[in-house]
């Protein structure tokens, strides 16, 4: 049971990450351009 719930949040959160990153990137390189 935990297996799982270890198993969903670590899907969850490389989800969120990548997410979070790409957001991060926009943000961060648009007033450079």
């Amino acid at each position: 049971m935990s297996k799982k719930i270890y198993n969903a949040a670590m899907l969850i959160n490389s989800i969120f990450c990548k997410h979070l990153m790409k957001c991060f990137t926009k943000h961060a390189l648009f007033p450079l351009i």
